[in-house]
């Protein structure tokens, strides 16, 4: 092994010397001669990196990063449009440069929307002639609103259009906000998402052992699905879920959306599910998580175990089946049984105000409840007589 090194450092010395004395030349050079010679500086550069990565975990590939060839074909891939005529090719000449690119660029998903909402109200004013901000009035908005106000994203729009008037008027380049009088539209109805029935999750439970090529997916399947249905877990805490967070047969892990603490007692086929988990793979021994591996980013894990679940569903038959809607189905059967709205908030990790508005569903076992209330209300069992019911 020493004498190997020693072969490539001697090796190395001899490239360095005629490199040197290749640039040391004071007769004028042609330019073939000045592209040669910044090539084969490239290259002992690239050597140098290559011989020294004996500690470090760079890859061979990312070494060869500069190399022409590569310079070439990322020039040719970004100025190559694709078929739509709007997006370009991206050649990604070392590992993460793609990522690096759209950190650099600021194409998140929020910066997305803003450049959306922006592109729209630019195009409404070019259609307007409108130039300057002063030009812009309460009218304006309400044409512009108009022509936007009944898509779902709306009220997003307009308080981004708040927001940026509002940076505007501190500055003095405009007198008044002209998207404050623009009224947003009122949410009349809640989304009408309906609860799973005792079938349909039977079906879904039993899909679990239906995917997959191993009993890998299909223990995790089975494990996501039961967290959902028996603690009302969203996807993000499912895929989050540590072995920390167990604490006997309660779960105690604050929520991913909204950072409420949830601290739910599961059944024991839960548990078993959980303990017939294989271990993650590329996975650490000291991986805390029960899914994936701890080094991976929460979106990542949602994509990843959505994939899952859409396989399931796909097997199970059942129509819009979809993983928020065994947070339904849950908190319309508590609600159902009597329990009051704040102890199902408290189950489900969240306020008052959103279980009633959204969780509270028309099950069979609330309506049951309320005629039976109805009956107590009434001091009959509405079986009365037509006459009897008249004298009532």
């Amino acid at each position: 092994m020493a004498a190997k090194r020693r072969r490539r450092f001697t090796s190395l010395k001899e490239r360095i010397r005629k490199s040197t004395y290749v640039a040391s030349m004071s007769r004028p050079r042609s330019s073939h001669c000045v592209h040669r010679t910044r090539i084969a500086g490239e290259a002992l550069i690239s050597d140098i990196s290559r011989f020294a990565n004996s500690q470090t975990a760079v890859k061979l590939s990312d070494l060869s990063a500069n190399k022409p060839f590569h310079v070439h074909i990322e020039h040719l891939a970004l100025s190559t449009y694709c078929p739509d005529g709007i997006g370009r090719w991206f050649y990604e000449r070392a590992a993460g440069s793609y990522n690096t690119m759209l950190l650099r660029d600021g194409t998140t998903p929020a910066r997305l929307r803003y450049d959306r909402v922006l592109n729209y109200f630019g195009d409404f004013c070019a259609r307007g002639s409108l130039t300057f901000l002063d030009q812009l009035k309460v009218e304006t908005m309400d044409d512009y609103a108009l022509t936007r106000g009944e898509l779902k994203s709306w009220t997003k729009d307009i308080e981004l259009l708040r927001q940026l008037f509002e940076f505007c008027r501190d500055r003095d380049w405009m007198s008044k906000n002209p998207a404050r009088a623009v009224k947003i539209p009122r949410v009349r109805e809640a989304n009408q998402v309906v609860p799973y029935t005792g079938e349909e999750v039977i079906s879904i439970i039993g899909a679990c052992h239906k995917i997959g090529r191993s009993s890998y997916e299909r223990l995790r399947a089975h494990a996501m699905i039961l967290l959902m249905r028996y603690a009302g877990l969203r996807i993000s805490d499912v895929v989050t879920l540590e072995h920390g967070h167990l604490h006997g047969n309660h779960i105690k892990k604050r929520a991913v959306k909204n950072g409420k603490l949830i601290n739910v007692e599961v059944p024991g086929s839960v548990l078993d599910a959980l303990d017939r988990l294989p271990m993650p793979k590329a996975a650490p021994n000291t991986n805390k998580r029960y899914f994936y591996s701890d080094s991976t980013g929460s979106r990542t894990l949602v994509k990843a175990a959505w994939r899952t679940l859409r396989a399931v569903f796909k097997a199970s038959g059942v129509m819009a089946a979809h993983p928020h809607r065994f947070r339904h189905t849950l908190a319309s059967n508590l609600i159902a049984k009597g329990v009051p709205i704040g102890i199902v908030a408290s189950a489900l990790g969240d306020n008052q105000t959103t279980i009633e508005r959204y969780y509270g569903k028309w099950t069979p076992e609330f309506q049951s409840t309320q005629d039976q209330e109805l009956r107590k209300l009434h001091g009959t069992n509405l079986a009365q007589t037509r006459g009897k019911g008249a004298i009532c």
